[in-house]
């Protein structure tokens, strides 16, 4: 599936770079991160805040490692004169979750930017991405959505 891409013509290098950074992420280099982020880039998830290109390879490498494959899958992108947001969804795969299964987490990443990104909040179900696939806790919130749903 090819991205919609509604955005204006400054933020298409922006997110041209980051669609490749991140197809199939492996092992990245301060150099290649430099390409589409600021210095001072900040980046927030549901598990970090990190300020400045070095602290952002690091996590970057750190959360990749154990990983069997990792890779995302750009669905929508829609941008303005200093913002972008990206719709997409990670193919990922661990030998600890789910036996080594192939596992989806659907997200948005919200970009700032001038030159380069200055702010990356990404959104994603931090139970979706790990806690539902481990063997205990995953059955308790399974279990638990269902008594919910009813």
């Amino acid at each position: 599936l090819m991205p919609v891409i509604t955005q204006s013509a400054d933020a298409d290098a922006i997110t041209t770079g980051i669609v490749a950074l991140y197809s199939r992420l492996e092992v990245v280099t301060e150099a290649q991160l430099a390409r589409v982020y600021d210095a001072g880039v900040v980046f927030r998830d549901p598990i970090h805040q990190l300020t400045g290109i070095p602290a952002l390879c690091a996590y970057l490498n750190k959360s990749s490692r154990g990983l069997s494959s990792c890779r995302f899958e750009f669905l929508d992108i829609s941008s303005g004169a200093d913002s972008s947001w990206m719709r997409w969804n990670m193919h990922y795969s661990h030998p600890r979750l789910k036996r080594g299964a192939m596992l989806l987490l659907e997200g948005t990443s919200l970009l700032q930017y001038r030159e380069k990104i200055v702010f990356q909040q990404d959104y994603y179900d931090m139970g979706a991405m790990l806690y539902e696939h481990l063997p205990v806790l995953g059955s308790a919130i399974t279990a638990l959505k269902r008594r919910m749903a009813r």
